[in-house]
């Protein structure tokens, strides 16, 4: 693994950790075992972590949310999609954590994630577009724009939510990605359900893998 490339996966791990907030430029150093004007050398500051880590997780959605791959989506597996999509996200979940503090430390980061953003909910909304289509999938009363503002609000920012009552039990920042995952699609199932035409068979199916934590990763 080349420095650079050595340095954005360090940071990485040590933001989604501990918070971008607490970490610095000094403890990445320390983590690669190399000097701090090395460091500089590759990445001067952690604006420009930032911004590399971004652009890293952009490249990755950018795939997960072609909605050309999406067409042929059938309802029985939208919720494993979506989880796939939670999966992507937590991979880089420091930038879900806080987004408003790196909104107002990393002007840049702002418009990279504002635009995501947009990209993740346009594509939610494609999907259930596609499926409402299909029969599958019903407003029930409500716009397809706040079902899915509703769905991306979950998908992202659930894991807040998780860290506040984690920290109220443990008095510290908790580290339990894989639940807040479970957790974010339970969520997601419970909005969304009564909306959708599950067959019985794929339901139980779909909460067993929940319960036991079985659901297929992608990565």
């Amino acid at each position: 693994m080349k420095t650079a490339e050595r340095i954005l996966s360090t940071a990485l791990a040590l933001f989604n950790e501990h918070g971008e907030s607490s970490v610095s430029s000094v403890d990445i150093a320390n983590e690669c075992d190399i000097s701090p004007g090395n460091l500089y050398y590759h990445f001067k500051g952690k604006a420009q972590l930032v911004d590399g880590l971004m652009k890293l997780h952009k490249a990755q959605m950018d795939d997960l949310l072609d909605t050309k791959k999406l067409s042929t989506l059938h309802i029985d597996d939208v919720f494993y999609y979506f989880f796939l999509v939670i999966q992507k996200l937590n991979l880089f979940r420091f930038l879900y954590r806080s987004p408003a503090d790196l909104m107002e430390k990393y002007p840049h980061f702002a418009k990279s994630h504002a635009r995501l953003l947009k990209q993740l909910e346009d594509t939610i909304q494609f999907v259930f577009e596609q499926c409402e289509a299909k029969q599958t999938f019903s407003t029930q009363g409500a716009t397809i724009m706040h079902i899915t503002q509703l769905s991306a609000l979950i998908i992202t920012q659930s894991c807040q939510y998780d860290e506040l009552i984690q920290y109220g039990k443990r008095g510290g920042m908790s580290s339990h990605p894989e639940e807040a995952q479970y957790h974010a699609l339970s969520l997601l199932i419970t909005a969304l359900l009564p909306r959708c035409a599950l067959s019985d068979k794929v339901l139980a199916q779909l909460m067993r893998a929940i319960e036991l934590h079985q659901l297929p990763s992608g990565g």
